[in-house]
């Protein structure tokens, strides 16, 4: 699949770019998930067994999705992250904030499925396993705001649209603080170890896969 991806689609001859971009929100992602488990671990977070066990399988799927973009090229623009004081005051504070991330995580992979689409030639597997990833990032989108007490945790038919260009969601990322230059910036994957018990399913499976395994 690597050798496929058309270099419009890794680069677009700039750094970073859209697969960079990609994956830097998916190391905040994983980082900011990482950071919420230690402070729920220290009692500083009241997280209902529960919400903890969904944050730490989000923790470890996402790590997945930045090593998919690894292989796939990516280079992160930041491998430490500045997490806001707020995010860790509450637990609503903490779920709102991995649900933010989520959200521009999923509008970046919107746009980048367009832009693999545009691709001359597509890349069928590549489009393949960008789906997958979104699914699973759609669910952690409901299952979040269900823990948040939504009434209609699974409340859209389509995903609002975000950004033209995956790189917009490096913009969105900027904005949370989260890349700011900070003393107290927490190095990915997290201060804990990432926790995958009960996670299968960690590399896509595309129908050339299924066709080798058949």
């Amino acid at each position: 699949m690597k050798a496929r991806i058309a270099a419009a689609i890794a680069r677009q001859d700039e750094a970073p770019g859209p697969l960079d971009a990609l994956m830097t929100v998916e190391a905040a992602l994983v980082t900011v998930a990482g950071a919420i488990r230690e402070a729920a671990g220290e009692g500083g977070l009241p997280l209902e067994d529960a919400a903890l066990a969904v944050v730490a399988a989000m923790q470890c799927e996402d790590e997945a999705h930045y090593h998919l973009l690894e292989a796939l090229g990516a280079i992160p623009v930041a491998d430490r992250f500045a997490i806001p004081a707020g995010v860790l005051e509450s637990s609503d504070a903490a779920i709102d904030g991995l649900l933010a991330l989520k959200e521009v995580a999923l509008g970046g992979q919107m746009a980048l499925a367009r832009l693999i689409a545009a691709a001359d030639p597509p890349d069928a597997a590549f489009a393949e396993s960008l789906f997958a990833l979104g699914a699973a990032e759609g669910g952690h989108r409901v299952l979040l705001r269900a823990i948040r007490g939504a009434d209609l945790p699974n409340d859209r038919a389509f995903l609002a649209w975000r950004f033209a260009d995956p790189r917009d969601a490096l913009s969105a990322l900027a904005e949370t603080g989260l890349l700011d230059d900070a003393d107290r910036a927490v190095r990915f994957p997290g201060p804990l170890p990432v926790s995958c018990r009960g996670v299968s399913g960690l590399v896509p499976e595309t129908t050339e896969d299924a066709e080798l395994w058949s």
